[in-house]
């Protein structure tokens, strides 16, 4: 099988994107960023792969049922107002490429969510597969958000330090607190930061170490983080029981009503003081150095040690991490259990959207074959059965592994198809080589009679310029410096111009198309205009 890209992934969370076509990539996975906006996919969601220009952040005509919209770096795009379009088109998945340093996803974490966000699952990932989309005619795949199961429950609770988001997060917690038997020794609060070498007013320095955070209206990062600090001191100080954790929860209730909009460290200490303690000597600096340094999101949960971001769908998430799941956890439809949908089996009583279809179980033709593979115009390895007698395009690389149960007919067959094959082939090729000389020469007494071709002026190159792929010519590799020579091609692919010159000129294809994406250029001629 040849060898394909596994995608890098910070290792905090735990979702997973398996491909199922083409054959060459069925059973790998693409490891992904979940994102905190729209609903966490519980269970498997499936659909093929469409790539979308995210440049001109244009929505109008995106979404699709079954299809996952795949936006290439649309860092300057509206997420909501791609989101909303998406869902009202029935999209199910939006994927969002993201650079190695997280920009994008970075960026959403820090924004509060929308209140018209729609109830669709967005992910980001962080590795180009462009070419891998562009390449084949069908590439699928199924997505979940899985949470680690286990006997117990742990979660970690992190505050970002805005008490908007911050509120959210304990209002929903304390919910789940008061429904369900949680014991206090599995819970831990902490709180996010961000490291700078530049000392300022958003940062408190501590041993030479400055821990900042961002301000908020009139108030400074270092306000911010203090409240952070004075909340996880006294956390400290308490008893790590049901009483001393509901009076934890009381204080923070208290705390965020009455300084909602007031981030000074006095509205704090006033609240403490005049019911939950005495003095704040307990102030402890220490506690800065276990914080955590914000990553791509500023406040959310760890559930069994994974990233869990979905403040409203805790209860959920809750219910997933046991194996065994508490008897008042809801079910996603009637007479359908947990354990239903943890087997292997179709159970028709799951079989809902409620319920995410039964993790595909229901949709599974053959083993690894799904009925939505069926209708993708591949042969498909795994579909074998259904796809031999049908007109399918067979796109499987020459050492895919197929079936056991094909393997005899293989070694039998195969040696006899390719000797007959073979002649087949090459009459094939002297044929088609004769009608590509002729089109050639129809081809250009077409051009010497005259035809006009459309300009491909000659720009110079600027970092705004709105282009596909890297700053690189892809024929030369060099890489463009402002104000060199370039032309851009209508699909978006930049090109020293003496490159795509010569290119189009020694061209075999009789379309000259772009040497990226083979988008036909025969009718365009570079002009020497700037």
């Amino acid at each position: 099988m040849i060898n394909y890209v596994i995608f890098f992934l910070l290792a905090s969370c735990y979702s997973t994107f398996v491909f199922h076509t083409p054959d060459y990539l069925s059973g790998s996975s693409l490891t992904i960023i979940p994102l905190k906006l729209g609903i966490p996919a519980f269970y498997k969601i499936y659909g093929n792969l469409f790539l979308v220009d995210s440049y001109n952040c244009e929505t109008n005509y995106y979404g699709l049922n079954e299809t996952f919209l795949v936006f290439l770096y649309p860092t300057d795009c509206n997420i909501t107002d791609i989101a909303v379009k998406s869902y009202q088109a029935g999209t199910p998945l939006i994927m969002l490429a993201d650079d190695y340093k997280l920009t994008l996803s970075k960026k959403i974490g820090a924004a509060p969510i929308p209140d018209n966000f729609p109830s669709i699952t967005i992910i980001a990932f962080t590795d180009d597969i462009y070419n891998l989309v562009c390449n084949m005619p069908v590439v699928s795949g199924s997505y979940i958000y899985d949470i680690t199961k286990y006997n117990g429950f742990y979660i970690d609770i992190i505050l970002g330090g805005y008490h908007d988001e911050d509120k959210d997060l304990i209002d929903n917690f304390s919910n789940l607190y008061a429904n369900y038997s949680i014991d206090p020794i599995n819970v831990s609060f902490n709180f996010n930061y961000n490291k700078n070498v530049n000392e300022s007013s958003d940062c408190i320095n501590y041993h030479d170490t400055n821990y900042c955070t961002q301000g908020i209206n009139e108030y400074t990062g270092h306000e911010v983080l203090s409240n952070l600090l004075l909340i996880a001191s006294y956390y400290s100080t308490l008893p790590k029981n049901y009483e001393g954790f509901l009076v934890f929860l009381n204080y923070l209730s208290v705390y965020y009503n009455k300084c909602y909009t007031n981030y000074t460290f006095s509205c704090n200490t006033e609240v403490l003081l005049s019911s939950y303690t005495s003095n704040i000597d307990f102030l402890n600096y220490d506690l800065l150095t276990s914080a955590y340094s914000e990553v791509y999101n500023r406040e959310y949960f760890n559930i069994n040690y994974y990233y869990f971001p979905w403040d409203k769908y805790l209860e959920q998430g809750y219910c997933l991490a046991f194996n065994t799941p508490d008897s008042k956890c809801p079910l996603c439809s009637l007479d359908c259990s947990n354990s239903m949908l943890e087997d292997n089996y179709c159970h028709p009583q799951c079989n809902n959207t409620s319920c995410g279809y039964q993790n595909l179980q229901c949709l599974q033709v053959y083993p690894g074959c799904y009925s939505f593979m069926l209708k993708d115009g591949i042969c498909n390895g795994a579909c074998y059965e259904s796809s031999k007698n049908s007109n399918c395009v067979d796109f499987v690389e020459a050492d895919t592994q197929l079936p056991k149960s094909q393997s005899f007919s293989i070694r039998v067959y195969v040696p006899l198809i390719i000797v007959f094959g073979s002649i087949i082939i090459l009459f094939f090729i002297i044929f088609i080589c004769a009608i590509v000389r002729k089109r050639r020469t129809q081809a250009s007494r077409r051009l010497d009679s005259g035809n006009l071709k459309k300009p491909l002026d000659v720009q110079k190159f600027d970092r705004d310029m709105k282009i596909l792929g890297e700053a690189i010519c892809p024929i030369d590799l060099e890489e463009f410096k402002d104000n060199d020579d370039v032309v851009i091609t209508p699909c978006k692919h930049i090109f020293h111009p003496e490159c795509l010159k010569e290119w189009i000129e020694k061209a075999e294809n009789i379309q000259k198309g772009c040497p990226i994406c083979k988008n036909p250029l025969n009718d365009l001629e570079i002009s020497n205009r700037i």
